[in-house]
C-alpha cells in the first residue's frame, strides 16, 4: 500500500513539473514558429518525395507511388485540411515531375529541411542546452532528417501496400474478404503508428545539440503518438459536426484548418520532447543523490547495524538539486522563434482580413 502512494506521488508530482516546464519553456509560441516553418516547408517536401518516388519506380521497376503516398498521408488528416493538400499536390504532381538531382528539387529539398531547422532549434529549447553545432552540421543533419523521411515514406508503403495485396489474396482464397477489410483499416493506424515511432526516436536523439541514444521506445514519444492520434481524430470529428470555418474564413476556412492541425502536431511533439528532457533529470538528479548517500553511508564495521539502519532511514535523505538555470544562449533563441511566429501571426491576419477587402474594393 505505502509503495503504490509512493508510485502515485511520483507520477503526479511528474505531471506537475512537466506542465510546469512546458509553461515555462512558452512550448505554444515554439510550436507556433515551427508549425509555420512545416508548413512552409510541406508542399516542397512532397514534390522532393514525388520525385524520388519516381526515382525509386525507375530502379525498382515498380508502379511510382507518389499520388497515392500524399492520398494515404492526407487521409491521416482532417476533412477541410486534406481538401487543401491535396487539390494543390495533384495540380503539382500532375505537371512533367523534374528529375532526382535537378536544381528545382534540389532546391525544394532546401526549403523542406527549413522545418527541421526550425524543429531542432525548438528541441534544444525544449531539452535546455545551448546551440553549440557549426552551420554545416545543421545543415546536414537538417537535410539528412528531410531524406530519410522520404525515403522512410516510399519504404514503408512500398511493404504496406504488397502486405496488403498479399493478405488481400490470401483472405480471398480463404473465404475472409470482409473481415480482413475491417482488419486492414485498423492495421492502417498501427502502421501510422509505427511509423511515428521510429521518426519521434530519430528526432528526439539527432535534432537537439545533446549527445542522446536512439531509444525506439520512451515515454515522450509514447506521450507524443498517443496524443497526435486522439488531436487529429478528434479536431476532423470537432470540425465535421461543430466548427463553421467556412462561415468565418470563407475559402481560406481549409487552410486555417491546416495550420491549426500543424500547430498542434508541433505542440504535442515538443510536449513530448519536454518529458523525456525532464525525466532523463530528474533520473540523473536521483542516481547522483544515491550515490551521495552510499558515500556518507557510515560502515556497519564501525558503528554497528543499528546505526546502518538509522542512515537509511527515510528521513536522512537530502532533497534533489534545483534545475540548473537556463542559459542566455536558449533564451535568445526562445525570442527569436517567438518574433518570428508573432510575425507569422500578422501575415496570416493581413492574408485572411485586408487583402480579401482590397479585392472586393473596400476601405
Amino acid at each position: 500500500m505505502h509503495r503504490g502512494r509512493s508510485v502515485t506521488k511520483y507520477i503526479w508530482s511528474t505531471a506537475r513539473q512537466w506542465v510546469r516546464e512546458i509553461s515555462n519553456d512558452g512550448i505554444g509560441d515554439l510550436a507556433a514558429g515551427v508549425s509555420y516553418r512545416f508548413l512552409l516547408a510541406l508542399f516542397p517536401f512532397f514534390i522532393f518525395v514525388a520525385a524520388l518516388g519516381a526515382f525509386v519506380s525507375r530502379v525498382a521497376g515498380i508502379d511510382d507511388p507518389s499520388a497515392q503516398i500524399v492520398e494515404r498521408l492526407a487521409a491521416t488528416m482532417p476533412a477541410d485540411a486534406r481538401s487543401v493538400l491535396t487539390d494543390q499536390l495533384d495540380a503539382v504532381l500532375g505537371e512533367q515531375q523534374a528529375g532526382l538531382l535537378s536544381v528545382g528539387i534540389l532546391g525544394a529539398m532546401w526549403a523542406a529541411a527549413g522545418g527541421m531547422s526550425a524543429l531542432m532549434r525548438a528541441m534544444n529549447i525544449a531539452y535546455d542546452v545551448p546551440e553549440t553545432r557549426p552551420w554545416w552540421s545543421r545543415l546536414g543533419i537538417a537535410l539528412g532528417l528531410t531524406l530519410l523521411a522520404g525515403a522512410l515514406l516510399i519504404v514503408a508503403f512500398t511493404l504496406a501496400v504488397a502486405g496488403a495485396a498479399l493478405i488481400s489474396a490470401l483472405a480471398d482464397a480463404a473465404g475472409l474478404g470482409d473481415g480482413i477489410t475491417t482488419a486492414l483499416a485498423v492495421l492502417r493506424w498501427v502502421a501510422v503508428a509505427v511509423l511515428l515511432l521510429v521518426a519521434t526516436a530519430f528526432l528526439f536523439a539527432v535534432t537537439p545539440d545533446a549527445h542522446l541514444p536512439i531509444r525506439w521506445i520512451t515515454p515522450g514519444a509514447t506521450a507524443f503518438i498517443l496524443a497526435w492520434l486522439l488531436t487529429t481524430i478528434g479536431l476532423g470529428w470537432y470540425v465535421s459536426n461543430f466548427a463553421s470555418y467556412n462561415a468565418t474564413y470563407g475559402t481560406l476556412g481549409g487552410v486555417v484548418i491546416l495550420l491549426l492541425w500543424s500547430y498542434l502536431t508541433a505542440y504535442v511533439l515538443l510536449a513530448g520532447a519536454e518529458l523525456n528532457a525532464l525525466l532523463a533529470r530528474l533520473n540523473g538528479e536521483r542516481l547522483a543523490q544515491r550515490e551521495d548517500e552510499v558515500a556518507a553511508m557510515p560502515r556497519a564495521s564501525e558503528v554497528g547495524r543499528g546505526a546502518q539502519a538509522g542512515a537509511e532511514a527515510p528521513g536522512s535523505r537530502r532533497p534533489p538539486p534545483r534545475p540548473a538555470a537556463v542559459s542566455p544562449e536558449t533564451v535568445a533563441a526562445r525570442r527569436g522563434l517567438g518574433a518570428r511566429a508573432a510575425g507569422a501571426l500578422v501575415a496570416f491576419v493581413a492574408l485572411t482580413r485586408v487583402i480579401p477587402r482590397l479585392a472586393r474594393g473596400e476601405r
